[in-house]
């Protein structure tokens, strides 16, 4: 006769292998980061009287500048992702609440993303300090970082415990 953790642990494992597909967009950052970098450029023209060499005429430049680097938001990610908070709040608190604040994290950090892109996206001038967006930016990819290491703590843990040797 089976005991309920030996019927369960094959719904933990497929549980955890989607914790660890949603935690893996820190891994698979280098795919989406060119689009997110080009959603994320801002136009500006920048204005006045450039004298070409013979003198003539009046010509206004247009420049792309980004919001914020996909490189240093990469970085946050990473230093987010790997902070040792997960392990310490797994072994005290368990397993549920690991994954409890891996969700919260991610879904925080997606959401500030979700918020700045179309603000962004939709006028391509930002109603907000450039500034102020840049760091909701950087605050956003380290909250998805760190969520995505407690979700890679919440998944690995769970599933060990499940699948111990019988030994």
């Amino acid at each position: 006769c089976h005991s309920y953790w030996e019927s369960i642990k094959w719904v933990t494992l497929v549980a955890g292998c989607w914790a660890a597909l949603c935690s893996g967009h820190v891994y698979a950052f280098g795919v989406w980061s060119e689009y997110f970098q080009d959603k994320l450029s801002l136009k500006i023209r920048i204005g006045g009287s450039i004298q070409p060499l013979s003198g003539i005429g009046n010509e206004t430049h247009e420049k792309e500048e980004f919001l914020a680097d996909v490189n240093d938001l990469f970085q946050f990610a990473v230093i987010g992702n790997y902070l040792p908070f997960a392990g310490f709040v797994y072994h005290r608190y368990g397993l549920r609440s690991t994954f409890y604040i891996s969700s919260a994290l991610t879904v925080t950090g997606y959401g500030i993303v979700y918020v700045v892109a179309t603000q962004l996206i939709d006028t391509g001038v930002p109603r907000l300090n450039e500034t102020m967006l840049r760091w909701l930016l950087y605050f956003s990819f380290f909250c998805f970082g760190h969520g995505a290491g407690y979700g890679d703590c919440a998944f690995l843990a769970g599933n060990m415990k499940n699948f111990r040797s019988s030994s």
